[in-house]
């Protein structure tokens, strides 16, 4: 049970538990579940802009300078925090053109259909 407690606290969740979001309607449930993903998406896109403004060196603790330390969703949460700083319309554009290109390049074709 405190096993469960921790993984579910962390976000190692491995079912969705209903009394977790305090509702047992699955519409509500997909909502919730949708509003999650876009958020996610947000922060990756936010974390991709800090780090093509070159920003995201002062949230690391270590001097790593030749490879990324911190993940893009970790970044992204962290601008959202802190706020302090300074992300223009042009990082953010070229953190969508980046996106754009790694979509581009991904083999979709290995990727199994879902069906609702």
């Amino acid at each position: 049970m405190v096993a469960e407690m921790l993984m579910s606290r962390f976000g190692w969740v491995s079912s969705i538990n209903s009394e977790d979001y305090k509702t047992y309607k699955i519409e509500r449930l997909k909502v919730l579940i949708l509003l999650a993903a876009l958020a996610n998406w947000v922060h990756y896109m936010l974390g991709l802009a800090i780090e093509i403004s070159g920003q995201h060196r002062t949230l690391q603790a270590n001097s790593i300078t030749h490879r990324r330390v911190l993940s893009f969703n970790y970044l992204g949460m962290r601008l959202c925090r802190l706020a302090r700083f300074s992300i223009t319309t042009e990082h953010i554009e070229a953190a969508i053109k980046q996106i754009l290109a790694w979509s581009k390049s991904w083999d979709w074709k290995s990727v199994s259909t879902i069906c609702y």
